[in-house]
């Protein structure tokens, strides 16, 4: 990785992204992931290649923030460095028992949802914990589902 990460943990199993290593953006103490997905075949991995030249052309505040992605032919692998959400939706439960923030969330995940539609669905088998409430910025994230990353037409 670049001379501005640090990297904080390695081999992490994420449910929902899979093993990654986590980093530190030094200048912004900003966690970011990596992660190296791994195609079987040249359609799988031209499939892969796609979904992130999509991904990287959506700058939306409602998606986890793309650093960089890399793709190797020879290996038919692609290198993948994302904004990483340290928690997922469950841990906020005792907050959506105010019916003020419930009111502000759900409007934040409407506004996601909304995001989503408009992407031409560049994310796709959103469940639960794909969502991430990003506490500094008080806005609901949705998580790329990495752990059973596979072409979009291959999804649920």
């Amino acid at each position: 990785m670049e001379n501005t990460f640090e990297l904080a943990e390695e081999n992490v199993d994420d449910q929902r992204l899979g093993t990654i290593s986590v980093y530190i953006e030094t200048k912004s103490n900003r966690l970011f992931f990596l992660r190296i997905l791994q195609a079987a075949t040249i359609e799988e991995f031209k499939a892969h290649k796609q979904v992130f030249v999509d991904r990287n052309s959506q700058k939306n505040s409602n998606f986890l923030e793309l650093h960089s992605c890399s793709v190797s032919e020879p290996t038919l692998s692609c290198q993948v460095i994302l904004e990483y959400p340290p928690e997922d939706i469950y841990e906020i439960r005792k907050e959506l028992k105010s019916e003020e923030f419930l009111r502000f969330f759900v409007t934040q995940v409407y506004s996601t949802l909304i995001a989503l539609q408009r992407s031409n669905p560049i994310l796709v088998d959103i469940r639960p914990d794909h969502f991430w409430f990003d506490k500094t910025n008080r806005r609901v994230v949705l998580v790329d589902n990495l752990r059973e990353y596979s072409s979009s037409y291959n999804r649920q």
